[in-house]
């Protein structure tokens, strides 16, 4: 009886799914700053998240190098202004135009992240801005 019952577990265990292994979902570090009707901005986002999205890992040795983030900002860039969209005042007010910088990594808690420094230009001093 005993014999059965383990066999039986042993087949039950064997049947039973794997664990899900996932990673932490990312964050990202969107900063915008208003200071004499100036706004300007940094965006910080992981590069794994990029590497994903856009196949950073050129030669796909699992490492991201500097070389093959730089080779890549026009890309990233793009990638990430596509996703932002800043406006003074309400959803329905104009778009501000926005430009990323020269390209910078930094590290946080959970990996290496680049980061975007952002000029942004509204029609006017803004009273108040809508972000999506």
């Amino acid at each position: 009886m005993r014999r059965a019952i383990a066999t039986l577990l042993l087949a039950w265990l064997g049947l039973a799914p794997p664990p899900a292994l996932a990673h932490k979902p990312s964050d990202s570090y969107l900063t915008i700053s208003v200071a004499d009707g100036a706004v300007s901005g940094r965006w910080d986002i992981a590069l794994r998240d990029l590497d994903f999205a856009l196949g950073l890992d050129a030669d796909g040795d699992g490492a991201i190098t500097w070389g093959e983030v730089r080779a890549r900002h026009g890309e990233i860039a793009a990638y990430a202004l596509a996703r932002l969209d800043i406006r003074s005042g309400g959803a329905d007010a104009p778009r501000c135009s926005v430009e990323a910088g020269a390209q910078q990594i930094d590290d946080h808690t959970d990996g290496a992240y680049t980061v975007l420094p952002l000029a942004i230009r509204c029609g006017a001093a803004p009273s108040s801005l809508t972000l999506a």
